[in-house]
């Protein structure tokens, strides 16, 4: 009987993950404001409350774009075709100018990751004044745009890749060795899953390792 023995084959191993980064950016005059205003009211409503009603849930909900951006309300049209009003995330974005910060003091390629489209699309416009290149993945694209995102990220054309949960799944982006919570996300596997983006097998570990970077603004519900 002639045994087979296998050979000896180096295995690729994943990036050593650095210790997380913790930035602290304060929200804007106006959004502070607003954000104060909902919170005061929000503590208000549930004081010596024991159910948390659908509504008081909304202004938590809000409480927490504040912390990212500003809102405006637009009207719209339900199901049934009445007016209804819409919160939108707008400028200024404490969140949008830490990510413009963190660009002008870092090199390389940036995966940044949101929770938001709306938030999304505000630092979108700001990185095209900016003139920094970048694109994005986010739930409802095709796949052949979601393909070409990636192309291009990879291939060095792209600075700033744009990823939500919807949006990132399985996707592989590890052009960058960083990627930067733009928005904290409260679910340990979807954290997990967006850092998975980048620290997969082929990274380049000669960067030192892959770096996970979290953008909080102090004083509101995202330190929780």
């Amino acid at each position: 009987v002639i045994r087979r023995i296998p050979r000896k084959v180096a295995l690729p191993f994943l990036p050593q993950r650095l210790d997380p980064v913790f930035r602290h950016p304060a929200m804007a005059p106006a959004q502070k404001r607003v954000y104060d205003k909902i919170k005061k009211q929000a503590l208000a409503e549930l004081d010596g409350r024991m159910v948390v009603a659908q509504n008081h849930l909304v202004a938590f909900s809000r409480l927490c774009q504040l912390a990212s951006s500003m809102l405006e309300v637009v009207e719209g049209e339900d199901k049934d075709g009445f007016t209804t009003e819409n919160p939108r995330m707008v400028a200024p974005s404490s969140k949008v100018a830490d990510l413009l910060d963190f660009l002008e003091d870092e090199e390389g390629q940036l995966v940044v990751a949101a929770n938001s489209p709306q938030l999304i699309e505000i630092a979108e416009k700001a990185l095209t004044s900016k003139k920094i290149s970048h694109c994005k993945i986010v739930g409802g694209m095709g796949s052949d745009a979601m393909a070409e995102a990636v192309d291009r990220f990879q291939d060095g054309s792209r600075r700033v890749i744009f990823i939500t949960a919807a949006g990132a799944e399985s996707v592989t982006l590890t052009a960058a060795h960083t990627i930067f919570f733009m928005q904290p996300d409260p679910s340990w596997r979807s954290r997990e899953q967006k850092i998975g983006r980048i620290d997969r097998i082929g990274q380049d570990t000669t960067q030192g390792g892959i770096r996970t970077v979290y953008s909080i603004t102090p004083g509101t519900v995202e330190e929780r």
